[in-house]
This record gives C-alpha cells, structure tokens and sequence, in this order.
C-alpha cells in the first residue's frame, strides 16, 4: 500500500508574512497528527542546499529550497508513494479547521489522474473575470525573459502558470526526474531571482508589461507546460485554495484545465 507524506519548509530570516511560517508549521503538526505522516523542514535542514541561500529575501533566494526538499523527501521515498507540498503561510492554516470533511484518498485520485503530478490553476487577472475566462497568470506577466530564454521556453510564453504553494507527486521515473530539472533550472539566478545584484539586466525589473517573477513557480511552470499538463481548477470556500486539504473533499466535482492556451 502507498504511503502518503506531507512535507513544509520554514524560513523565517526576512520576517516575510510576520516571520509565522515556523510557528504556523507547528499549527500544521499539532492539527494532522495522527491523520497524515509529516516532516516540517527547519532552515538548519536546508539552509546549505544551494549558494542562493545565503539571501534571506525569498524573491532573491528564488525559492531554491522548495524544489530541493521535495528532492530530498522524494529521495526517502518508495515509487508509488506519495508526496505532498504545502506552503506554510499563516494566512493559509486558520484555527478552526474541521477534518471530519476531508477524505485523503480524494487528492491520491486527483494525483493519478494528473499522470503523477497535481497543482491548482491560479485564475489572476487585474480585471474582473467572468465565467469561462482564465486570467492572466502567464508566464508573458509573470516570468523573466531570462528564465524563458535559457529554458528555452519562448513557444509557452501565454502559457499558463500553476500554484506551487501546493503539490502533489507521486513519486516515480518520470515525477524524480521532473523535480530535479526544477531544481536544476531553479539554481539559475537569472531563471529564479529578482533584482539578484545591482548588475543585473534591466529585465529583472517588474515592468507596467511584466509584473515581475513567480521564482520556482515560474521554472515548475515552464516544464510542466512543455509536458502540456493540466492544472486543477481550485475549490471556491474559505479556506485558501493553495491549502492541500482544498484537494480532498469527496464530494467535490474537480475541473482541470490545459496549461498552454
């Protein structure tokens, strides 16, 4: 039978978001203790994972420490088995979460039909959206021209990004290898990082045309868009979309949606 782990990553240095993420990811243990296996990476656990790390700013460090702690998790891991990403974002956990209406074995179906790999569709747009548009979160708004060109990524540039605040994978040839082009491609300062030193070219700068970078989101995003995946619509409620329990209700109908337009 398949194990199911959740995994976090806290890093607190730049004191983004109220310096809560460690904090919250206690809020996380003590919830789904005894409903889901987990393992809550501190900074000492990844700190040293890419020279990036030495910047305390996320935006600057490119978030290199998400696609290595999946590494790492997957890499203790069984084939079959499978993996679950959630940011930790205090916004994301409120207090009064009920379980009792979360079935874990919804989001492992959802992870199977998305051949290995599930992450939610980001529906932004700066404008009111109406029933059947898709928004603007494409790589055109949202990635550097850097990271699309050494990715050579040009053909995706409408495409569309994921949400990388949650994933799923089950682990397998195919999903090891796509996690260690991201992180690969994500140790590319100028695929990752904003304003990454005062040298830098121009287009490292968010424009009124390019609102600037979605770091590891951006990289996952371009590989998974060569591979033409489908994203999960989100669950429209009060808790955050990106929170995986928002991928196991059994009783919801789940949309998926193509990544290139």
């Amino acid at each position: 039978m398949s194990n199911i782990k959740l995994i976090t990553a806290a890093d607190d240095r730049h004191g983004r978001k109220g310096g809560q993420y460690a904090q919250t990811q206690e809020r996380i243990q003590d919830l789904l203790t005894g409903w889901i296996d987990q393992r809550h990476y501190k900074l000492h656990d990844f700190i040293d994972c890419d020279p990036l790390m030495v910047n305390i700013d996320a935006a600057k460090n490119g978030r290199v420490y998400k696609p290595w702690v999946i590494q790492h998790a997957l890499s203790q891991m069984a084939d079959g088995d499978y993996l679950i990403y959630n940011d930790c974002s205090p916004e994301m956990w409120p207090e009064d979460i009920d379980l009792s209406q979360y079935d874990i074995r919804t989001i492992t179906l959802l992870c199977d039909f998305s051949n290995g790999l599930l992450v939610g569709f980001v529906k932004w747009s700066d404008e009111w959206l109406g029933a059947n548009e898709l928004g603007q979160h494409t790589h055109d708004n949202f990635t550097l021209d850097s990271c699309i060109e050494i990715m050579g990524g040009e053909a995706y540039r409408h495409s569309y990004l994921c949400a990388s605040g949650m994933i799923v994978i089950r682990k397998d040839a195919t999903t090891v290898r796509l996690v260690d082009d991201w992180l690969h491609y994500n140790r590319i300062k100028e695929c990752a990082c904003m304003n990454v030193s005062e040298h830098e070219r121009s287009y490292n700068d968010p424009t009124p045309t390019n609102l600037g970078n979605r770091h590891d989101q951006s990289v996952l995003s371009l590989l998974l868009n060569r591979l033409d995946w489908k994203y999960c619509d989100i669950a429209y409620n009060d808790l955050s979309p990106y929170n995986f329990l928002n991928f196991c209700l059994p009783n919801h109908e789940y949309k998926f949606i193509n990544s290139n337009p």
